[in-house]
């Protein structure tokens, strides 16, 4: 019974052995959102830091900081 359970495991283990893929930053987002998560790890958080700075490089050169996009900060953030 043994043998067949390792012969099992190791089928299933070479199919997923390079199947193996880096979290998206969305995936990173889920998985960093609570301080308290267990599946967020330092590389995740660096690589969800680079994508931030990423990002505002991207968009930079704007005066104020946009908070959702400019549209809706503008929407929300006017008041009369």
């Amino acid at each position: 019974m043994q043998d067949a359970m390792d012969t099992v495991s190791s089928f299933f283990a070479s199919l997923t052995k390079g199947a193996k893929k880096p979290p998206t930053a969305a995936e990173i987002e889920e998985y960093c959102r609570d301080p308290e998560s267990s599946g967020c790890d330092l590389d995740m958080m660096d690589a969800l830091m680079a994508e931030a700075a990423k990002l505002k490089a991207k968009g930079g050169g704007a005066d104020t900081e946009i908070r959702w996009s400019a549209d809706i900060d503008e929407a929300v953030f006017k008041c009369d």
